[in-house]
């Protein structure tokens, strides 16, 4: 078997939206569109060569990603690079196809050709994990806040505990603490987080997947989204993620400034 024939694994995703094609595909491949529900900004070269340059700011040095499928309103192909050292090819496909049932539309995502030997296994479960919550991201921006832009908050701090004992820290009785126990957190139920500094947060769950993943609404932010992701790496990294629809920035920047601090003191030590 030669090294490009080797095993290979994938990540699927069906999701139903209340919005038409025309919509999707315009959240899918328009920088402003993107910019509502993905990256921080967005450049988008459009047709079979273009590419996709996505940008988290300072935070991320962001991704550069080839077209290898453009049909409008039918299919998007695009290339995701692999990290340094991974068996050609260079890239992953992500393939998007789209079907058009009026005013619903289903689309159907593959992440493919993800490297079967272990030491590739944070990468493609950082990718699946990350697609899952992107795509819900996506979904709740197109059925409750399509043209509106969006304004962010994102704290960041290192861990070196396990995984298991971040999760603890960040939801037990000195970090958010919840009405629901979150490993358990059905999507759809309610649930309501105190906040450290005095507030609250609330509204249903969307993805509740301890200790890496929790994605929920967020009534005080406009029915925006909030996200806690813990990620693997050199220097394992928790992030609390959070976006509004019709928020003034100055508020972001005070519950990002807020949840920085708190993150910071739970970590630090």
């Amino acid at each position: 078997m030669s090294e490009t024939d080797a095993p290979t694994r994938s990540a699927k995703y069906v999701i139903p939206i209340n919005a038409p094609a025309s919509a999707v595909w315009r959240a899918l491949t328009d920088p402003r569109e993107l910019a509502r529900w993905f990256p921080l900004t967005a450049n988008v070269t459009p047709g079979v060569g273009g590419d996709f340059v996505l940008r988290w700011g300072d935070a991320l040095a962001g991704d550069d990603w080839p077209i290898r499928t453009w049909e409008p309103e039918r299919a998007l192909g695009i290339g995701m690079p692999k990290p340094g050292g991974a068996p050609p090819p260079s890239h992953i496909a992500t393939d998007f196809v789209i079907e058009d049932h009026g005013a619903r539309t289903v689309l159907r995502v593959v992440a493919s050709g993800f490297d079967a030997d272990a030491k590739w296994d944070d990468f493609f479960h950082g990718i699946r994990r990350g697609w899952r919550a992107e795509l819900c991201s996506m979904r709740h921006y197109l059925e409750h806040h399509r043209g509106e832009n969006r304004t962010v908050a994102w704290a960041r701090a290192n861990f070196s505990c396990s995984f298991d004992e971040a999760w603890g820290r960040l939801f037990g009785p000195t970090g958010w603490t919840s009405s629901t126990a979150l490993d358990r957190a059905l999507e759809g139920e309610r649930y309501t987080l105190a906040n450290p500094n005095g507030g609250a947060l609330s509204g249903e769950v969307r993805i509740a997947a301890a200790p890496g993943d929790f994605t929920g609404t967020i009534d005080e932010l406009n029915n925006g989204l909030l996200r806690v992701m813990l990620e693997p790496g050199s220097q394992n990294e928790i992030g609390v993620w959070a976006h509004g629809y019709g928020i003034p920035p100055g508020r972001m920047n005070e519950l990002q400034h807020d949840w920085q601090d708190h993150l910071t003191k739970l970590f630090t030590s």
